[in-house]
């Protein structure tokens, strides 16, 4: 390796390191080869080739001495250079692999190729590429050939753009990205590993066309090609999200953004872009955008639930009276309109549960193979005998803290839902399953599905809208699965829709694990403040929890909780009625914080607004011993 600091050139990165150096190298040996005795390359054909080379030549003795040189750098004289050896340039520890190259092409008589650092261009380490062919003398080679170049900025830039190359996969692969390339000329598109994983493509390359007919949604297909084509007339980049088919069939929803690649001449030659999956993006805003419109319809039920409740508050007794008054003949008549208007009322009732205006019922702990159980003896009798229930109930789930007659209910509207769906089908199936929740933290997920029709793209998203059906006439009242998304809601949890696998319905009911095992507390320490206004109410549940050996002390009001606090025992948990006469329960409770850190809060109360912020624990009316016992355990655990 020797400087070379008065030549001036760049060439191409793509260019060095190539055959052209190989052939230029061999070119040379063959020469030397040629000539008697040493060899002599001052002819003037040498001299032409070698004085326009972009590169240091050198011939090579056996021993790596440098017996001849195209060029030297300034202030160096040839004297100093010839007779020493190629190898002492190169830094030290470059030196070993240096020498085993050059005997292999003595040994071998094949050319090959070495890199190493020295002097140079980027001081003492700058990088040199060397190209060694063996000069030959009737068959035996006994002499070397090299052209060393000095690749320092070359391969600076080669490290830059690979450096640069990694950062965007690291950034790619963060954002769930992968590239692709449309020649314009060939049609190819041209996908990277990320984005053939998206499309399920075996291959990285595929034709255009045969890409659009089997992978974009149909539906889709004129919008995507619409906007790749507006973004090269208008020579812009572009962005757009459509629906694909993924590896194994499915529909996903990709977002692209796409650039175009212009040549010298002003032509677009390709496209460039990436591809993103964000199917689950679309998943979660779907559910929202349905979960704001369900609330908006919920609030409207309340209001017309409300108004047709005191209409059929004044029709119903008023049935009574006119049933003593009118003639014989005409009681069938009256009794039927009786009879109707408690059906509607029962609709209005459930209209109100929808709206989330029912009065909540006391929970207890469950088990998803208990409802499941008593759910499917209430619906057994009514499945025909050609209807095939499969049951598959996942061992070791966590309990449930639920009302058990809602989620009975609901369980029990998407199996007959799931009956009527298989009708007239072959071979009809509906299956029940009970599994831990894969993304829902703590939670179970009890599934049904058949093996019917199926949703239509356009009905689902108004599956759980009040008195929307796809029933015949008169054969459903379009409140079952609505019940049911109601139902799944004041637990907590969701009911999801999604296409079966046997191409029926599959819904998918949610429910949060209850939190640990019911607590108990000892009655050593423990004690607890029942406030509330209602005598018999205080009354129970004292005694629940004397029972279960709390210490228990009660207040009336608000103004009697707060004195409480300032004589002993000290209160370890308050069960307060959030509808108390004269002091408010926010007002109590921020006394309760100032004065000890350690208390816990649990409401207690028939309403539907949970003030989870400010509570460490809720407890609906009415509510059963066990419900009682749970809230207050979970409350005082929190503090322990």
């Amino acid at each position: 390796m020797v400087p070379d600091d008065d030549v001036a050139y760049s060439p191409r990165l793509a260019n060095y390191g190539t055959a052209q150096d190989r052939a230029l190298v061999e070119m040379i040996a063959g020469l030397a080869s040629t000539m008697e005795g040493a060899p002599d390359l001052s002819g003037d054909l040498v001299r032409a080739v070698t004085s326009s080379m972009p590169a240091t030549l050198l011939l090579l003795d056996a021993e790596h001495r440098i017996l001849w040189i195209n060029r030297i750098s300034p202030g160096r004289a040839l004297g100093d250079i010839l007779g020493t050896s190629l190898v002492d340039y190169a830094t030290p520890a470059d030196r070993d692999e240096m020498r085993a190259t050059f005997a292999r092409v003595l040994r071998t008589g094949q050319p090959d190729r070495v890199v190493g650092y020295g002097p140079g261009k980027r001081g003492p380490r700058s990088r040199y590429e060397n190209w060694v062919a063996p000069i030959e003398r009737q068959g035996t080679p006994i002499a070397l050939a090299v052209i060393t170049r000095d690749v320092s900025e070359e391969w600076e830039l080669y490290e830059a753009l690979r450096d640069r190359e990694h950062r965007l996969s690291l950034v790619l692969d963060a954002a769930g990205m992968g590239t692709w390339r449309l020649d314009m000329q060939t049609r190819v598109l041209e996908f990277d590993e990320r984005a053939r994983a998206i499309y399920g493509l075996p291959d990285g390359r595929v034709d255009a066309l045969a890409f659009t007919t089997t992978k974009i949604h149909p539906d889709d297909r004129a919008a995507a090609d619409q906007a790749a084509r507006a973004a090269m007339t208008e020579r812009r980049s572009y962005a757009s999200e459509n629906r694909v088919f993924g590896p194994e069939g499915q529909v996903r929803w990709v977002a692209i953004t796409g650039s175009p690649v212009i040549d010298e001449q002003g032509h677009i030659v390709a496209l460039l872009g990436t591809v993103m999956d964000i199917t689950i993006r679309r998943e979660h805003e779907a559910r929202a955008r349905q979960t704001q419109r369900l609330e908006a319809v919920g609030q409207l039920t309340a209001g017309i639930a409300h108004n047709f409740n005191n209409v059929l508050a004044a029709i119903m007794p008023t049935l009574a009276i006119v049933e003593r008054e009118v003639k014989p003949t005409s009681i069938p008549l009256v009794r039927r309109t009786a009879e109707a208007t408690s059906r509607a009322a029962e609709l209005v009732q459930q209209l109100l549960f929808f709206a989330g205006r029912s009065r909540p019922n006391a929970r207890t702990r469950e088990t998803a193979s208990t409802l499941v159980e008593r759910t499917l003896q209430l619906c057994r009798p009514t499945f025909g005998h050609g209807i095939a229930l499969e049951i598959e109930l996942a061992e070791g789930l966590p309990e449930v803290l639920v009302d058990p007659g809602q989620l009975e209910q609901a369980l029990l509207n998407l199996l007959l839902n799931a009956r009527d769906a298989v009708e007239g089908v072959r071979d009809p199936t509906v299956t029940i399953r009970a599994t831990a929740a894969s993304d829902e933290g703590a939670a179970i997920v009890i599934t049904v599905e058949d093996n019917g029709p199926g949703v239509a793209d356009e009905a689902r998203e108004r599956l759980f809208d009040p008195f929307f059906t796809t029933k015949d006439l008169g054969r459903g009242t379009g409140l079952g699965l609505s019940t049911a998304y109601a139902i799944a809601r004041e637990h907590g949890g969701s009911l999801r829709y999604e296409p079966a696998p046997r191409g029926g319905a599959c819904f998918s009911l949610v429910i949060p694990a209850a939190s640990g095992e019911p607590t108990t507390a000892s009655s050593t320490a423990r004690v607890v403040l029942v406030v509330d206004d209602d005598e018999a109410v205080r009354t129970a549940v004292m005694a629940v929890l004397a029972d279960d050996g709390y210490r228990v002390r009660s207040a009336e009001h608000g103004a009697q909780a707060i004195a409480a606090f300032a004589t002993p025992p000290a209160i370890d948990a308050v069960l307060l009625d959030l509808n108390m006469p004269g002091t408010s329960w926010r007002e109590v409770v921020e006394v309760i914080r100032r004065t000890s850190a350690t208390t816990r809060v649990v409401a207690f109360t028939g309403g539907v607004t949970t003030p989870s912020e400010l509570v460490d624990g809720w407890l609906t009316k009415p509510a059963g011993p066990e419900a009682i016992l749970d809230a207050i355990g979970r409350a005082l655990a929190k503090g322990s």
